[in-house]
């Protein structure tokens, strides 16, 4: 997956040297997975801070900045329609933020869209492995028997300075918001978030999503 995406970059860029307007020519998407696929790039030899991720993870709040989902490595939808009202219901459950708690718990906070349903956050059991790289969240849905989720997301950056992290995979099951007709229409996504560090935008979120969905 990981190389598919390397050869659009390469793709992308050959097209934007032939041409000194290239990057006129980029669409928004084009310009943002250069941007990523750069940003993976610089830090592949260096790596990331593990213990400063997981220190700001614990503190912060992070923000859902931008998503591109595939399927057999085919790019089918990312966070720029989900922003397209013409594209209905498909984008709701991409704006929330998420807090990762110290007891192994992550809240995924949701806006609720429904009439008289207050704001609420779905519950995740998280930890970071760091033989893969990755962080793990788990899901129990108790309608469904108790039955349980799991989902993985590696990390491909993370710069403490700007708060820029870069997923690949699945976070707190992230693909079901392109789910239809009970089959996913995506099985991986590229993911990048803004970690937040201010207490208040923390206590803020902790305060206002504070019903759990079961």
């Amino acid at each position: 997956m990981k190389r598919a995406l390397l050869l659009v970059a390469i793709c992308l860029a050959g097209l934007q040297a032939c041409d000194n307007t290239g990057q006129e020519q980029l669409t928004p998407i084009e310009t943002e997975i250069l941007e990523i696929e750069g940003l993976i790039a610089s830090q592949v030899e260096t790596g990331f801070d593990e213990q400063a991720l997981l220190s700001d993870l614990k503190s912060g709040t992070v923000i859902k900045t931008a998503l591109f989902n595939y399927k057999n490595g085919e790019f089918v939808i990312s966070s720029f329609d989900y922003d397209d009202p013409s594209k209905g219901w498909k984008g709701v459950n991409w704006h929330c933020n998420i807090l990762f708690l110290e007891d192994g718990n992550c809240r995924e906070c949701k806006q609720s869209i429904m009439p008289n349903q207050h704001d609420f956050y779905n519950n995740y059991d998280w930890r970071y492995n760091p033989q893969t790289k990755s962080i793990d969240t788990k899901f129990c849905w108790v309608d469904w028997d108790h039955e349980e989720f799991s989902f993985s997301a590696k990390v491909f950056y993370y710069d403490k300075k700007s708060g820029k992290l870069i997923l690949g995979g699945n976070l707190c099951n992230c693909l079901s918001a392109v789910y239809g007709g009970g089959e996913p229409v995506a099985d991986y996504s590229l993911m990048t978030f803004h970690i937040d560090l201010n207490t208040a935008t923390r206590e803020e979120c902790m305060t206002k999503y504070s019903d759990k969905l079961d």
